[in-house]
């Protein structure tokens, strides 16, 4: 059987990743990858693992049994993409390798949400690192009444976090990386079910912050790098409510190990606990 990979962000460049060890568990020596594609035009042309990163719009006429989506965040979009823009049948496409997860955070933020609300416990939400608005919009959704507080640079990674990255040996993403022309605080706004709730913070973190001086109920931190990871914890965790709890995305994502070592240093300075919310990439900072 061949394949296409769709991605070629940390999930699917990263051979220690969680959706590589899947992958090589259920297909085996069956499947043969036969080239990467990805919606951002920078990467055409390039290689990854000495094979082809093409054009989506190559999809319609190169030969292949299934996509398989790398996009932890964005495999939705992907699919419908894929389906009504390319016109490829969707049993082509295979989202299963990232979907368990996300369906598994979006649970616990829902479950937690009812938690919130029938214990009457107060306070707004937020979220560091906020990209396409996938999970803000979930957010927004279950806390439709909070504030909600959205904080991004809108123009992919920072080179302030990324030479550190590199430096350290976390990660060896670029600045700019993940800087999308469908992440741009507009476009974020429109997807949110209750956009009159947000309040959207462009700039480098926690510079962006500025004058936040509000408490919180529940906090999502995906900023995938060491610096606004740590500066996200300590600045959230003073602000944070009794019974609040803040998701940090991408602990066990090897492809940015500076954020499980940002959670590890804070939990010993400051004699804090987390744990797995069970979506394989997850952890949750209890208060």
């Amino acid at each position: 059987m061949t394949a296409i990979i769709y991605g070629v962000g940390a999930t699917a460049t990263n051979k220690n990743s969680i959706f590589w060890k899947t992958l090589e568990q259920t297909g085996g020596k069956e499947l043969k990858i036969v080239a990467f594609t990805d919606s951002q035009e920078k990467y055409w042309g390039t290689k990854v693992f000495d094979l082809p990163v093409v054009s989506p719009l190559e999809l319609r006429s190169l030969e292949y049994d299934k996509i398989i989506v790398a996009s932890v965040m964005s495999y939705s979009v992907i699919e419908e993409y894929c389906v009504n823009t390319l016109g490829i049948p969707r049993e082509k496409i295979d989202t299963s390798y990232v979907s368990s997860s996300t369906v598994t955070r979006d649970r616990f933020l829902r479950d937690f949400a009812k938690i919130v609300y029938d214990k009457n416990i107060k306070g707004s939400v937020a979220e560091g690192g906020v990209c396409e608005g996938i999970f803000a919009k979930k957010i927004n959704e279950h806390f439709p009444d909070r504030t909600l507080y959205l904080f991004d640079t809108f123009e992919g990674f920072d080179a302030r976090d990324t030479e550190l990255e590199k430096a350290k040996g976390f990660s060896a993403f670029d600045a700019g990386h993940l800087k999308l022309d469908t992440a741009t605080e507009e476009a974020v706004r429109k997807t949110l079910p209750h956009p009159e709730k947000a309040i959207i913070r462009k700039g480098y973190f926690p510079d962006s912050a500025g004058t936040v001086n509000d408490r919180f109920v529940f906090v999502n931190l995906d900023f995938d790098l060491y610096n606004p990871t740590l500066a996200g914890l300590e600045f959230f965790r003073p602000l944070m409510v009794k019974g609040g709890v803040i998701l940090v995305h991408d602990f066990f994502n090897p492809g940015y190990s500076g954020v499980k070592i940002a959670l590890d240093e804070f939990c010993e300075k400051h004699n804090a606990a987390y744990m797995p919310i069970g979506d394989e990439i997850s952890v949750a900072l209890l208060i």
